[in-house]
């Protein structure tokens, strides 16, 4: 019986199907179901009970289910810190260093209070990974989001729904992103560690020295990787569950 994993998650999720799409011996002897959380089909993926939407649910009853790999959500920091705001601001990490300067100008939120917007405006997905937790019957795992892309000339070439606010405002400080992608990661983090879901960073190759996004995995937007990116996280995902090629 051939084993099943399902792909389960929001936008990040594209990018790991394109790759599959391209070449499916990426999931050599196993077939890979992908399930977007985007859209009207599975809406709202979780009640207000705290239940799967009936339609996963029965998904993740498969009889020859053997991992699941999410992206839920990960994409928060980039709707709040990928243009720049009107009212220039900074955060810095905790653990930075005394003395430490934000960009010259702007204002410095606590690391703290960023968190909790993040955490505020993402309670969905802290519901969907506790639900899923909850329902899964085989290995569970979640992908880290893609890292920012560093340059504004390629995040200016491709705008799409930012256009308006890039003319606008501007793209913010490639740290200022980064920044927010770490507190974003820690969040998602912690949220996995509390139902015992592994959390798996991206993948090295698709890091530059910056710890931002390679240009190999740049995607056509200013938010999301490609397929190359896809690629490796699902080799990756797929080796940590022990299916699948090794990455």
């Amino acid at each position: 019986m051939t084993p099943l994993v399902i792909v389960i998650g929001h936008s990040h999720m594209a990018a790991l199907h394109a790759a599959h799409a391209a070449d499916p011996t990426i999931a050599r002897g196993v077939d890979t179901v992908f399930i977007t959380l985007n859209g009207p089909a599975f809406s709202p993926p979780v009640d207000a009970a705290g239940a799967l939407h009936p339609a996963i649910a029965q998904m993740l009853a498969a009889r020859r289910l053997a991992g699941i790999v999410a992206l839920v959500g990960g994409n928060m920091h980039n709707a709040l810190a990928l243009a720049r705001d009107p009212a220039p601001f900074d955060v810095l990490l905790p653990g930075t260093p005394a003395g430490a300067r934000a960009e010259a100008g702007a204002r410095l939120l606590p690391a703290g209070l960023v968190r909790q917007a993040l955490a505020r405006r993402s309670a969905e997905v802290a519901a969907i990974l506790a639900a899923l937790a909850r329902a899964a019957p085989v290995p569970l795992v979640q992908l880290e989001s893609p890292p920012p892309i560093p340059s504004e000339a390629h995040l200016r070439a491709h705008p799409t729904v930012f256009a308006e606010a890039f003319a606008r405002h501007g793209v913010a400080a490639a740290g200022l992103r980064w920044r927010m992608w770490r507190i974003n990661s820690a969040l998602m983090a912690e949220w996995c560690a509390a139902h015992a879901i592994p959390f798996l960073p991206v993948p090295d190759a698709m890091l530059d020295a910056d710890g931002m996004l390679a240009p190999a995995g740049w995607g056509e937007d200013p938010t999301h990787a490609n397929a190359a990116y896809g690629a490796a996280a699902l080799r990756q995902a797929l080796a940590h569950l022990g299916l699948g090629v090794a990455p």
